[in-house]
């Protein structure tokens, strides 16, 4: 690899066998027949807060909240000085933006927390400065109203985030993914890639963690029930029917299906209809079709299962 200076580096891939680089929004992606690897340059929010000797309000910060894990007092005389230069919610800011875009999860953890220590810190300062870390009317003192200011937002974002690459990134999953690409691909995008690769338990999951529309949760949970007909092939029809409404509806066995037919779930029965369908199970699609509200949906579902005197009777009666 060749930098923009002339410097190199070299990577050895002897006996890989196949190899492909794919250049990316931020990284070029390594694949082999065995891995897949992300070379990457460190992000210059990485670089300037763990260089040895760094001296940025961020890594000054880091020092802190690690002398504070330890015990040490010098932590307050540390994050004090970080205060008196005014560069607190800067170092925050850094501390957050290094955590976002690193892979190791304990070096993430250890950002994290100094960021939350820095937040922490500023309830000694004045209120006009809290209120400008933390959230509040930074006009008025006399000002009781709170809400979450853009340092708040971001960490809260950030850490939402990291939980949902660091679960895409787990082995067992597969899905190597940087914070830029995140952005890039939105997490609607990475709820569909989901999907697309046969993880629609984790997609479902995490659209529900990350509060994305209620579309993109239905679709996902839809996804999983679809799943769920074509696995459990022992089941009888109803039984499986069951099964997949109470994913579509998030409930347990436990739990009543009773006004099952909301219009929450326009759509819903409709697609696990059709994948079942697909799979070999007609019985399941024709019971879950009658629960469907959604005529748009409901035809194309029928035509798809052969009930054609069905699909013509619903499309002639709607309204």
């Amino acid at each position: 690899m060749v930098g923009p200076y002339g410097d190199w580096l070299r990577f050895p891939y002897e006996n890989k066998g196949n190899l492909y680089l794919i250049p990316e929004v931020d990284c070029c992606r390594v694949v082999t027949d065995v891995s897949v690897e992300l070379l990457q340059r460190v992000p210059p929010a990485t670089a300037l807060l763990l260089r040895i000797g760094s001296i940025e309000p961020a890594a000054m910060l880091l020092d802190a909240a690690d002398a504070f894990e330890n015990g040490s007092t010098a932590s307050d005389e540390a994050a004090r000085a970080i205060t008196n230069t005014g560069m607190l919610a800067e170092a925050i800011e850094g501390c957050t933006e290094a955590a976002a875009r690193e892979f190791d999860i304990s070096t993430q953890q250890r950002l994290l927390r100094a960021a939350s220590f820095g937040m922490h810190f500023a309830f000694k300062d004045d209120p006009r400065e809290r209120r400008a870390i933390l959230g509040g009317n930074t006009e008025d003192p006399e000002d009781d109203s709170t809400f979450p200011s853009p340092i708040t937002v971001a960490f809260v974002a950030t850490a939402r985030k990291l939980r949902i690459l660091n679960a895409v990134r787990n082995p067992s999953v597969g899905f190597v993914l940087t914070s830029a690409q995140y952005d890039a691909i939105t997490p609607t995008g990475v709820i569909a890639r989901l999907i697309a690769t046969k993880r629609p338990a984790l997609a479902s999951s995490a659209s529900k963690y990350l509060s994305l529309p209620k579309s993109v949760q239905l679709f996902a949970r839809a996804s999983k029930a679809a799943d769920f007909v074509a696995q459990q092939k022992h089941l009888s029809d109803s039984d499986a029917a069951q099964g997949a409404i109470q994913i579509i509806h998030e409930k347990g066995p436990s739990q009543s299906s009773k006004g099952v037919a909301s219009s929450i779930n326009r759509g819903g029965y409709a697609t696990v209809a059709m994948a079942a369908n697909k799979v070999g199970r007609p019985g399941v699609a024709n019971l879950l079709l009658m629960l469907e509200t959604s005529v748009a949906d409901k035809v194309p579902a029928l035509i798809s299962t052969g009930s054609y005197p069905d699909a013509i009777a619903v499309a002639t009666s709607a309204r």
